[in-house]
């Protein structure tokens, strides 16, 4: 175990004091949160501000390892995916998505869920960064979530990492 000098992010004077830019290392958080999940299949699965530490010379430092996840190669690339189809507004792709994310069975019909994806899709994407916020999208996402017959293990984790956050 090393000991890293640095403050944590939720010490916003004392980052400023340093001459770094908050909104310059929650990008960096973002892209290893990314490359964690995406790249490697193993991440901090508590990435909250007191658990991350930015250094003088600007660089992010992870703290508190206590919650660690894997996700193996299939579910990977069903994320990258998932993403894709949402950034083209491919609803019925996303939904379909569900059942390699295995958060739905294959013997569930996807297609009365793409009108709920559409809608809070759309709303979100149409939104400008102002205009959301984080109970907002837990809300919509959470009634298409409930409305559907997604799997309870799926759910009961969105809702532990909801709050969490």
């Amino acid at each position: 175990m090393d000991w890293i000098d640095g403050v944590k992010l939720n010490e916003q004077e004392a980052i400023k004091r340093q001459g770094l830019k908050l909104i310059d290392l929650v990008n960096i958080g973002i892209q290893c949160s990314l490359r964690q999940l995406l790249e490697h299949g193993y991440f901090h699965a508590d990435p909250h501000p007191g658990n991350l530490l930015a250094t003088a010379d600007g660089k992010l430092a992870f703290l508190d390892f206590g919650m660690m996840s894997e996700t193996p190669q299939q579910a990977r690339f069903a994320i990258i995916g998932h993403v894709v189809h949402m950034v083209n507004r491919d609803y019925e792709a996303m939904a379909r998505d569900y059942y390699a994310l295995d958060f739905l069975s294959p013997d569930i019909d996807v297609s009365p869920i793409v009108p709920a994806l559409k809608g809070f899709f759309d709303n979100a994407l149409n939104s400008t960064v102002s205009e959301l916020n984080f109970k907002t999208i837990v809300d919509g996402l959470g009634a298409v979530l409930y409305e559907y017959p997604f799997d309870g293990e799926f759910l009961m984790s969105m809702l532990i990492d909801c709050g969490t956050a």
